[in-house]
């Protein structure tokens, strides 16, 4: 009676567990939420706190496809340049070189699309991998002295990751991630680092 208890215990927990498995590599929409540490190599201050939400569809256990917006800390750098000002003195214009405070702050965003693929590797835990395109935007503000300069950088890049996740329901998993941004030839923008933890809530 007891062998006939446990092995239906065995049973029920196996079922249960390749249910829930199942259910989390069926098919249909999820969305997420990150948040972590980025990198855009710009200043020598350029890294910080960092935050990326994504939506995704999973079309079976193996494969995804995931549009995402991360959004940078804003790097920052302070320093000085010399301009030389025209100065009156008496009946002599001369220019005098005076030194001026120069601000620089870059706002990072990047957009992206991949394509996702996911290896099931058992106790509810999936590895993953994932390559595809990023639109990075560079927002940067200029002031020097009382001059005020503004300009955008923006480039379609390549973009790549890896990944794990562990399924704590049948709708919502843990995650973690690094995701590299690459810049390629001349772009006008640099390559960006990211690495996230966050939660998945797949619909279904």
């Amino acid at each position: 009676m007891l062998n006939k208890k446990i092995v239906f215990s065995t049973v029920a927990s196996l079922s249960l567990l390749a249910a829930t498995n199942s259910i989390a590599g069926e098919p249909g929409v999820y969305l997420g939420a990150q948040a972590g540490y980025g990198d855009v190599h710009t200043f020598s201050k350029d890294s910080g706190l960092a935050g990326r939400l994504f939506a995704g569809y999973q079309f079976d256990t193996n494969w995804a496809a995931e549009m995402g917006w991360t959004k940078f800390t804003t790097a920052t750098q302070n320093s000085t340049v010399t301009k030389l000002v025209p100065v009156n003195i008496g009946l002599v214009n001369v220019n005098v070189p005076v030194k001026l405070p120069v601000k620089q702050n870059v706002k990072t965003d990047a957009v992206d699309l991949v394509a996702k693929g996911i290896l099931p590797v058992g106790n509810n835990f999936n590895l993953y991998g994932k390559a595809g395109v990023a639109y990075l935007l560079a927002r940067e503000d200029v002031t020097t002295g009382r001059a005020h300069a503004h300009h955008n950088q923006n480039n379609v890049l390549p973009t790549f990751g890896v990944g794990a996740t562990y399924d704590f329901t049948p709708n919502v998993a843990g995650d973690v991630s690094y995701n590299r941004i690459q810049k390629v030839g001349n772009s006008n923008v640099n390559s960006t680092d990211y690495v996230g933890v966050g939660l998945i809530y797949s619909i279904g």
